[in-house]
């Protein structure tokens, strides 16, 4: 299957079952980083999930004929890290066969059932750190 199919096979149906509302999912949403004075690079995230307003995850698809491989993981937490009104505390990397969640700010895979009890950036309200940090 190609990126657009697993989206819209697989991904999209999948949110709808989990209760995201359409107006909690965008597709393809473009970014801008800035590099110094002047430079500037565009991205594009594959989904970006939201709920209550707060960005929440990212998904970057890749065909389901190709292996995720960690320049994929990589370019997935960069675009959560690159939003520019939040980071988006959880990353997915899925090739339709395949799928893997990580912490987008310590990087480390995400397993089990409870991922947000795994995600310090999330328990602490989507800050860095604390104050008594």
């Amino acid at each position: 299957m190609t990126e657009e199919e697993i989206r819209g096979n697989l991904i999209l149906p999948y949110l709808k079952d989990l209760g995201f509302d359409v107006s909690e999912i965008s597709l393809e949403k473009a970014f801008t980083i800035r590099l110094g004075r002047g430079k500037c690079k565009t991205g594009r995230s594959d989904i970006l999930c939201k709920r209550h307003n707060k960005n929440l995850f990212v998904i970057e698809l890749k065909n389901d004929s190709i292996s995720i491989t960690q320049d994929d993981i990589d370019q997935g937490i960069s675009y959560a890290r690159s939003l520019l009104d939040d980071i988006a505390p959880f990353t997915i990397v899925t090739n339709g066969k395949s799928t893997r969640i990580f912490d987008s700010i310590s990087r480390k895979e995400i397993s089990g059932n409870k991922i947000s009890d795994q995600s310090s950036f999330w328990k602490n309200g989507y800050t860095l750190s604390t104050e008594e940090e």
